[in-house]
C-alpha cells in the first residue's frame, strides 16, 4: 500500500508541467527560425555538432529530475514492513446496561449517561490493557471486540443510547455470556488468567432474569466488578420521541413506572468472584478505587499484535532525481562547442 505524507507537494508538478510546455514551443520557434533564416548549404554547418539526441537526452533528464523532486517533496511511504509487538496488560470488558430504566434521571443528566462517563473516567487511566465493550438489556451485543484503540470504545460509547436495542428488561445472564466470549481465546493452555482478566459492570442492578444468579457459578478465572448508578429513591422512567425529546413517562396499568437502584445482584457478583462493588459519585472517586484493584491484579502474559507501518521511500525517488540532474549538466554542450556554433552560424 503507498501512501503520501505531504500530498500538497503535488501542486509543484502544475509549474513543471507549465515549464515544459513553455520550454517544448520555445524549441519549437527557434527550429522554425533556423530554418527560414539559415540557407540549405549551410544547414549541414551549423548542424555539425548539434545532435538531436542529446538534447532529448537532456530534456528528458531535467524534466524526469523535476518530477521525481516534486514525489520525494510528497513523502511518498510504502506499507510494506510488519512488526510484531508484545504487550503486557489486563483483558478487561466494559458491559453497560442500557435497559429502559438507565433513562432515569435520579442521577444527572441520567443514569445512563453519568455510566458512561464513568467509563470514559476509567479508560482514561488505563494504558496498555485490552478492552471490549458489551452492551445489554433484554439481551447482549459485542459492541467493540478486544481492542488497545480507546478511541474506538469512546466513539461507540457516544453513539450509544437505550434506543439501539429493542429488546426490553435487563438480562444479566445473556451480559455475562457475551462478555465472557468477548475474552480472546489464545493461549487457552497457558497457566491461570484470573489476575489478568475482569469484566466491569455498570447498571442499575434491575434484573428480569431469575437464572443469571446461577451464571455467576460458571465465572472461571475472571474478576467482576460492579458499577452501580442510580439511588435507591424510585424515579420515574422518561421515554423519548425518535428526535430524543422528552414525550411522557413510561406507565403501567395508567400508573407511572418507577425504578430505584437494585445493589443484591451487582454486589453478588462482584463478592463470589474476588471483586468490589461500588456505587457512582459525583467526584467519580469509586474510579481512583477500581482502578487501583484492577492494578493489584497484575497482568496476563504477554499478547502479540502485527500491524502495518508505513516506511518512507522519498530517498530512492531524491537519489534518483539528483542523478537526473547531474546527467543532464553533463550532456550540455561545452564553451569551446558553443563557440563553434556560433562561428559556424
Amino acid at each position: 500500500m503507498i501512501r503520501l505524507a505531504n500530498p500538497e507537494y503535488l501542486w509543484l508538478l502544475v509549474p513543471v508541467l507549465a515549464l515544459l510546455l513553455w520550454h517544448g514551443a520555445v524549441l519549437k520557434s527557434k527550429i522554425n527560425r533556423r530554418r527560414i533564416f539559415v540557407r540549405d548549404e549551410l544547414n549541414g554547418l551549423v548542424n555539425a555538432d548539434y545532435n538531436r539526441f542529446r538534447l532529448i537526452g537532456r530534456n528528458v533528464l531535467f524534466y524526469s529530475g523535476l518530477f521525481l523532486l516534486v514525489l520525494a517533496l510528497s513523502g511518498i511511504q510504502v506499507g510494506s514492513r510488519y512488526e510484531e509487538i508484545k504487550v503486557e496488560g489486563m483483558d478487561i470488558v466494559l458491559a453497560l446496561d442500557i435497559s429502559s430504566s438507565m433513562n432515569a434521571q435520579d442521577v444527572k443528566p441520567s443514569r445512563l449517561e453519568k455510566a458512561k462517563h464513568e467509563m470514559q473516567s476509567l479508560l482514561n487511566r488505563l494504558s496498555g490493557d485490552r478492552v471490549a465493550l458489551v452492551i445489554f438489556a433484554g439481551d447482549a451485543f459485542l459492541q467493540c471486540p478486544m481492542t488497545t484503540d480507546y478511541g474506538a470504545i469512546r466513539l461507540f460509547l457516544e453513539s450509544i443510547t437505550t434506543s439501539v436495542t429493542t429488546s426490553v428488561g435487563t438480562n444479566f445472564e445473556a451480559a455475562l455470556e457475551t462478555a465472557l466470549a468477548a475474552f480472546p481465546k489464545e493461549n487457552e493452555d497457558a497457566p491461570s488468567r484470573a489476575a489478568g482478566r475482569a469484566i466491569v459492570f455498570f447498571s442499575d442492578g434491575e434484573d428480569h432474569n431469575p437464572a443469571s444468579e446461577k451464571k455467576i457459578a460458571d465465572l472461571k478465572d475472571v474478576t467482576v466488578f460492579t458499577i452501580g448508578v442510580g439511588t435507591e429513591i424510585p424515579a420515574p422512567i422518561p421515554v423519548y420521541d425518535d428526535n430524543g425529546q422528552l414525550k411522557d413517562y413510561k406507565k403501567r396499568g395508567g400508573q407511572a413506572v418507577t425504578t430505584r437502584l437494585e445493589e443484591a445482584l451487582l454486589k453478588k457478583m462482584a463478592e463470589e468472584t474476588s471483586g468490589a462493588y461500588y456505587r457512582a459519585t459525583m467526584d467519580e472517586s469509586e474510579m481512583d478505587a477500581l482502578y487501583k484493584r484492577l492494578s493489584a491484579m497484575g497482568k496476563t502474559e504477554s499478547h502479540q499484535y502485527r500491524y502495518t507501518e508505513y516506511e518512507d521511500r522519498y530517498q530512492w525517488f531524491l537519489l534518483i532525481a539528483i542523478l537526473c540532474l547531474l546527467g543532464e549538466l553533463i550532456l550540455r554542450p561545452r564553451k569551446n562547442q558553443r563557440d563553434r556554433k556560433s562561428y559556424a552560424v
